[in-house]
């Protein structure tokens, strides 16, 4: 029989040494079930049951690592997940933070590009009215001369006195002779062809038509030609006309010569060509004007061009005045003056005082001189203790009528100074001033 190995006992906290000591206590045991039998073994069941107990213990400490292997490995795997979450909302976070970072910089950038847009059409709106300005307007019409007016005597004094008046002039032929029209020209817009148009008629062409009775005819064949367009007749020479015949008859001595000049030169008077240029501005809506030399000519050119040209400044000028419930041009007379320094002021509240009825200069002067200006008038008027005081506020200031020995005093009254205070404290604006 073998001898029994000795049983040894080894205590360590490292996993290797329990599997180890697992193996040794599973031999020892196999050992003494084989070596010895169950009935052998009485004597030694002490240390039979110490080596049972150490293995149980051994397999239960096997069970408590393996239990907290099993649950480090569940902490080590909630950590691994908390840590991928986390990066994954960091991730997301920050690309959040990035998205609105790039909302942010789109939305500045939109601003800034409606800025700029708005900055850009009101520089356009100024540069736009700044043209309509008069004075500023005329340099953007373009003078367009039918070629054909550079024939008559007065052709060449006309292109001189236009360039004098710096106006901008192209000669073309036209569709109807000795006509002259006007284009506006404005920076980033179209060419604009405006709507009224001279017509240039020597006297004897005019003449002529008179005598035949068909100036309305004529004219109206022409506005045929020219749909939509506002014509207005020349005459240029019409006097010439009337002094020669006033010299021919002079020079007349006999029928025969009368005769003559019956046959050369059609004979109309004065009174016949006012009844002809009447009918036309009546039934065919075309006016006229006589000019009798080459400077009138370039003159009424001039002040036709310059009204053309501020037509669309005084259209949105009377538009806006449209809108206003008084007539705003009217309150532009006796206008005050008033300087960077404050200088006026003073003249300025003195000719407000006068608006009201029956308040004379003096009256204003006596008011001003006691309250030089309505914020002062409206704190005195915040003082007072009643309505009544207030309203009675104004009516024992003396006025003095005029200067020296003669001079007179009067007080301003209940009256005057019952409408001042309504007019300053009432805040229904349809409330009229006076009860009469």
């Amino acid at each position: 029989m073998e001898d029994p190995k000795e049983v040894i006992l080894i205590t360590s906290d490292s996993e290797e040494s329990f599997v180890v000591h697992e193996e040794l206590l599973e031999s020892n045991l196999l050992y003494l079930n084989k070596v010895r039998p169950i009935h052998d073994l009485s004597d030694s069941d002490d240390s039979r049951k110490c080596i049972e107990s150490q293995f149980k213990q051994r397999l239960k400490v096997k069970h408590v690592l393996s239990d907290s292997e099993d649950s480090d490995q569940d902490s080590h795997r909630f950590t691994e997940c908390l840590s991928k979450k986390t990066k994954i909302k960091a991730k997301t976070s920050r690309k959040v933070e990035n998205g609105d970072i790039l909302l942010l910089k789109e939305q500045k950038r939109r601003k800034k590009e409606e800025e700029k847009k708005k900055k850009l059409e009101r520089q356009a709106a100024l540069k736009q009215q700044k043209q309509l300005k008069p004075g500023e307007c005329i340099k953007h019409m373009n003078i367009i001369l039918d070629s054909s007016l550079l024939s008559f005597s007065f052709g060449t004094d006309l292109i001189s006195s236009l360039q004098n008046f710096n106006c901008m002039y192209q000669l073309e032929t036209q569709d109807v002779p000795l006509c002259i029209k006007w284009i506006r020209h404005l920076p980033d817009t179209d060419p604009v062809e405006e709507s009224q148009i001279l017509l240039v008629w020597q006297w004897e062409e005019f003449i002529e038509s008179v005598s035949k009775h068909s100036l309305c005819e004529d004219i109206r064949l022409i506005q045929q030609k020219l749909p939509g367009k506002i014509i207005t007749l020349v005459i240029f020479s019409i006097d010439g006309y009337f002094n020669f015949l006033k010299n021919k008859r002079k020079k007349m001595t006999n029928k025969g010569e009368k005769k003559e000049l019956q046959s050369n030169i059609k004979i109309v008077t004065r009174g016949e060509m006012e009844l002809a240029l009447t009918e036309l501005q009546i039934i065919i809506n075309c006016n006229h004007r006589l000019v009798n030399t080459s400077q009138e000519l370039s003159l009424l050119i001039y002040q036709f061009t310059k009204s053309i040209s501020e037509i669309p400044f005084k259209k949105q000028k009377q538009k806006l005045n449209e809108n206003l419930e008084w007539f705003a041009a009217g309150d532009s007379r006796d206008c005050v003056r008033i300087d960077k320094d404050g200088n006026g002021l003073l003249r300025l509240w003195q000719q407000q005082l006068c608006q009201f009825n029956l308040a004379t200069f003096d009256t204003a002067q006596a008011i001003a001189s006691f309250y030089s200006s309505p914020q002062s008038l409206i704190k005195a008027y915040d003082e007072c203790l009643s309505q009544k005081d207030a309203e009675l506020l104004l009516q024992n200031i003396p006025v003095r009528r005029c200067q020296g020995p003669l001079s007179s005093a009067r007080r301003i009254g209940p009256e005057l100074s019952k409408k001042i205070y309504k007019f300053f404290n009432n805040t229904d604006g349809n409330c009229p001033l006076s009860n009469n």
